[in-house]
């Protein structure tokens, strides 16, 4: 297994960067606006250098009820876009 870097686990946290210049702002601010929808950000080391970044988001009941309703009906039907 590869030795993990300890500035990884710092990307997330505000003010630390690896550029030169950097506000270490960008991965902050976007975990909190993730964190604020209830979703989640999380990062994975992308060998041999770099990092991968994904996040998650809840899908809202309106969305969830359109999506099972196209299952239904099918995919081409036009559901819920006149309200």
């Amino acid at each position: 297994m590869p030795r993990r870097d300890r500035r990884f686990d710092q990307l997330l946290t505000a003010f630390f960067t690896t550029k030169p210049g950097g506000m270490g702002m960008g991965l902050s601010i976007s975990r909190s606006i993730i964190e604020a929808h209830g979703g989640r950000l999380w990062a994975a080391h992308n060998a041999p250098h770099g990092a991968v970044f994904q996040f998650s988001l809840p899908i809202s009941e309106d969305v969830a009820d359109r999506v099972e309703a196209r299952r239904v009906v099918g995919p081409d039907a036009v559901i819920g876009l006149t309200e």
